[in-house]
């Protein structure tokens, strides 16, 4: 079967599809101004397959910042949009146009619409230019947590979760109506964290004093009118005025767009068999180079999400061949996750911690790198964290759903036969037993010192050093350096740097990156090979869930329940195993 699954796929490409090479960099021949299109943030790694790529943010970060120091880079147009809360890239932009003014290159943005966000990073441009009809969602910051207890009272679904940490609050938005006081001082922090950052990068623009700069705040959204009304921004024009006035003040003849795609190409026979069989040239292959590994989205046991990176089996491969090699000479491991399983964050902390061993392995922390996320990050020898960048919530939360309800409803009746006092611990048809419960908290309380003791080894600090930042809290960058978290607030470009001056590498070095097209046809074939039964039933179990609540609703579940239902699908996903991941819902605007 898999023979005839391969061959499929092999006539499928030949027939049909043709391949986007990486463009090749073409070098600046006259007086250029850049354009960069941020109108949506990138994410973490290029994902398409075969497609078009749209670059990944870290291949953007590199490619961009090549032109601050070449001199037929006079200056830099960039079409802003809304980054939609992600601050650690609203950072690492900064740094960049930063870098860009600070070489006397003017840097003019244009936004249609904009929001908190993304007008922090507009607070780094020489010039901001609107649209005539377009809007400036500058609000201010806030942050949300659903609470569902009394709809899971309404459909007779009881939340039996535990947790190690007072600060965790897992259990709260399925237990209690409000937030306890401790999950609010830790949420109340972060979102002091976060404004703290967010406000700095608007007085970068014009300075104002607390009062003035809350009244600001209070007063949006904006028009165009009112905002060049109050100065927020420059000017009121489309993009191709903006575009033509940032070249005159750039004194540019040429444009130059970095990341326009090359024609497409016809692939040949031999590109096919090289792209199957993985042995492409590459201009690292056999040199001296930095390897640059993604972990985003979810933690996940075997080849879980291997096509995000997250899944345990293809991170710790590539991880201990990268130990291996003696061509790589460090490492820049870029997080991007609220965590998950416990086991699989587990497993990627000692091969991280490997590598570390043999060669500098900086762990630069993106939007979020917090519970499992943080996890693994603690492994490496430096940890680079954002001003804007979620960390910690170094805690963990288990248990089950219990159905006994629901099924009762349904008129479904379970008949169980027991050979053993906890045979059924699991099962989502009964509660805990006293004797479970205990069992059960024991072993939450086991993996809660793991990974306090992870984390001790990785920081080298004692545990008792690291409680202030522990038991479930989370926070920003800077106050997570205070704590010994990290060891150092800046952004992307600046994990690179530490990466090849403790690698010993020039500039110029190669850089390979992981996963890469290749490994993904690797986690394809994964995918394909795994056949867990009891995920397959926990999948199903999820799904018969919601349904059920769907039509004892009478309609479906809005999308803020689905994101915070995630806990209950990982629950089921993962046989009731404890779980180091971030526990909310949570929506920072």
């Amino acid at each position: 079967m898999r023979f005839i699954v391969c061959s499929c796929a092999l006539a499928l490409l030949w027939s049909g599809c043709s391949q986007r090479e990486e463009p090749k960099e073409r070098k600046l021949v006259a007086d250029t101004l850049v354009e960069l299109d941020l109108t949506e943030p990138a994410d973490e790694r290029t994902a398409s397959l075969f497609g078009e790529a749209k670059p990944s943010h870290f291949e953007a970060q590199q490619r961009v910042r090549k032109f601050v120091k070449d001199p037929l880079a006079r200056g830099l147009f960039v079409r802003l949009g809304a980054f939609a809360g992600h601050f650690s890239d609203v950072d690492d932009w900064a740094e960049t146009f930063d870098a860009f003014r600070a070489q006397k290159k003017p840097v003019h943005c244009q936004f249609d619409e904009l929001d908190n966000s993304g007008y922090a990073l507009a607070s780094h441009c020489d010039l901001v230019s609107m649209t005539p009809a377009g809007l400036l969602n500058l609000v201010g910051l806030a942050a949300q947590v659903l609470h569902g207890r009394q709809l899971l009272d309404m459909v007779g679904v009881k939340a039996e979760i535990f947790q190690a940490g007072k600060y965790k609050g897992a259990a709260e938005p399925f237990t209690s109506d409000s937030l306890s006081p401790e999950t609010r001082e830790s949420l109340e922090g972060l979102l002091a964290d976060l404004d703290k950052n967010f406000r700095a990068h608007l007085n970068r623009r014009t300075p104002r004093d607390d009062a003035a700069l809350q009244k600001l705040i209070d007063e949006g959204p904006y028009t165009s009118d009112r905002a060049k009304q109050t100065g927020l921004i420059d000017a009121v024009a489309y993009d191709d005025e903006a575009r033509m006035n940032a070249k005159k003040a750039a004194n540019a003849r040429l444009l130059h767009r970095p990341f326009e795609p090359p024609e497409a190409q016809t692939l040949s026979i031999g590109d096919v068999v090289r792209a199957f069989s993985g042995r492409r040239k590459r201009d690292y292959d056999g040199r001296a180079h930095l390897g640059v590994a993604f972990l985003t989205g979810d933690i996940s046991d075997g080849a879980g999400r291997a096509l995000e990176g997250s899944g345990s089996d293809p991170f710790v491969k590539a991880l201990r061949r990268w130990g291996d090699e003696s061509e790589v000479r460090a490492v820049v491991l870029r997080i991007e996750s609220p965590g998950g399983s416990a086991l699989a964050s587990d497993r990627m902390w000692h091969a991280v911690q490997r590598v570390a061993k043999r060669k500098p392995v900086i762990v630069s922390l993106g939007d979020m790198a917090a519970s499992g996320g943080y996890y693994v990050a603690s492994a490496g020898s430096t940890i680079v964290a954002s001003p804007g960048s979620i960390v910690g919530s170094i805690g963990v939360v288990g248990g089950k759903m219990v159905l006994e309800g629901l099924t009762a409803r349904v008129g479904v009746h379970v008949t169980s036969l027991p050979r053993a006092e906890h045979a059924t611990w699991l099962s989502p048809f009964a509660s805990f037993t006293p004797s479970e419960r205990s069992s059960f908290e024991g072993m939450l309380q086991n993996t809660y010192a793991r990974f306090l003791e992870r984390v001790s080894i990785g920081r080298k600090r004692p545990v008792e050093a690291l409680l202030p930042a522990a038991e479930g809290r989370v926070m920003g960058g800077e106050r997570a350096r205070q704590l010994g978290l990290v060891d150092e607030v800046g952004g992307l470009a600046r994990a690179v740097t530490l990466a090849l001056e403790r690698g010993k590498l020039p500039e110029s070095t190669p850089i390979e990156t992981w996963p890469d097209a290749s490994d993904t046809l690797e986690a394809l074939t994964s995918l394909m090979d795994a056949r867990s039964t009891q995920g397959v039933l926990s999948d199903e179990l999820a799904r018969s869930a919601r349904s059920a609540l769907k039509t004892e609703l009478g309609t479906a579940l809005p999308s803020e329940l689905e994101s915070a239902g995630s806990l209950l699908r990982e629950l089921g996903q993962s046989g009731k195993r404890p779980l180091t991941v971030l526990p909310y819902a949570l929506y920072v605007h």
